[in-house]
Formats: structure tokens, C-alpha cells, sequence
């Protein structure tokens, strides 16, 4: 007998780890900005995205100066 997974399984499978690389990227980013400019990023969870920001903006800095990393549906499967 011969097992052969779900073309179904190996789709999901691999949609998860996309996301994860790119959740892991993000982390991973966020991780890098504060070290270097020395204060605190948040990693704000929104209900179709995950935001990177400072935590607080400096008075000459854009508000725009944050990363939006998207939650697509079905994502997990």
C-alpha cells in the first residue's frame, strides 16, 4: 500500500508556511528597528492585518512609517 497526502494537505500546508516566514520576517524586523534606533516597536494585530510601528513617533516623523503585513482568508486552509 502506498500513502499519498492530499494535494489539499500540501496547499494548506504550504500557505502556513508562507505565512509564518512572513509573520517571522516581521518579527524579526521589528526586532532590528528597535535595536538600531534604540525604542520600542509594536506589533499591533488588526482583524485582516498585522501592523509594525513605533511605538511612539517623533514630532518630525511621519505617522506613515509603519509595515502592514496582510491576513489573507484562507490562509490556514
Amino acid at each position: 500500500m502506498l500513502a499519498v497526502p492530499s494535494m489539499t494537505g500540501v496547499a494548506a500546508s504550504r500557505r502556513l508556511n508562507q505565512f509564518l516566514n512572513g509573520f517571522n520576517d516581521l518579527v524579526r524586523q521589528a526586532h532590528e528597528r528597535s535595536v538600531t534606533e534604540r525604542r520600542p516597536y509594536l506589533i499591533v494585530w488588526r482583524k485582516n492585518s498585522v501592523l509594525l510601528r513605533p511605538e511612539v513617533f517623533a514630532e518630525d516623523e511621519e505617522s506613515n512609517r509603519q509595515r502592514n503585513f496582510r491576513l489573507n482568508k484562507g490562509t490556514f486552509g
